[in-house]
């Protein structure tokens, strides 16, 4: 675990308003994980946004409201669709964690 209340306090980031959109894809996957059915499963980005002292509120657009049009479908194809969106997303990771192992042993 990144940050436990117990032992260690909050990070305060000082970021300037191109540096915080940067913080707007990782507050969304935090948010995914703590859904009861979480599409990305991202349990690393949950514990990075607990260790972060910052007013997410901002970000709480139409747009990180809980991926409703995700929701709806899922509902429609009987919980197809999250397993699938799942196995692409770690496709996804797996080939970019790929190309930068290639990349750093080229460098």
């Amino acid at each position: 675990m990144l940050y436990d209340s117990t032992t260690a306090s909050k990070i305060a980031p000082q970021l300037d308003r191109v540096q915080e959109t940067s913080l707007i894809p990782l507050y969304a996957r935090a948010r995914d994980a703590a859904r009861r059915h979480p599409v990305l499963e991202d349990e690393r980005a949950a514990e990075l946004i607990d260790g972060l002292e910052y007013d997410f509120t901002r970000f709480g657009g139409p747009s990180l409201s809980g991926s409703q049009p995700v929701h709806a479908r899922h509902t429609v194809l009987s919980g197809r669709l999250p397993k699938a969106v799942r196995l692409k997303a770690r496709t996804l990771h797996n080939r970019a964690v790929n190309m930068c192992a290639a990349r750093a042993r080229a460098c």
